[in-house]
Parts: C-alpha cells; sequence; structure tokens
C-alpha cells in the first residue's frame, strides 16, 4: 500500500506506510506567489505546475 501527501501519521501505523512525499513548502510558496500576482492583475499562466515528487518506501510496500 502507498499513500500520497507523507504526512506524519504515515509513521504511526502499522505497518509503516510508503509515501509520494511532495514538496509542500514549495507548493504554498508557488500558491501563494500566483494568488498575489493575480491580485496585482499581473498575467498568470493558465496551466497547471509540476512539481518533483520522491516515493518514500517503508514497511508496507
Amino acid at each position: 500500500m502507498v499513500g500520497f501527501d507523507d504526512s506524519a501519521w504515515a509513521l504511526r501505523c502499522r505497518p509503516a506506510l510508503s509515501m509520494v512525499r511532495q514538496p509542500a513548502d514549495q507548493l504554498g510558496r508557488m500558491a501563494a506567489q500566483r494568488v498575489l500576482a493575480q491580485l496585482r492583475g499581473d498575467d498568470t499562466p493558465g496551466e497547471g505546475t509540476l512539481l518533483e515528487t520522491s516515493i518514500v518506501w517503508r514497511d508496507s510496500a
């Protein structure tokens, strides 16, 4: 079993859950920058942005 987000509860489960780790700090920073740009009236890209993720293998996989 593999989950997504790699939050702290993944380690408390038995067996410890393998997870896809997403860069939450970078995700939040980029979202805030886009919102501020929209509020300023700047042109913002209409498409999404792909951020690099990694897999944290634990006992569940």
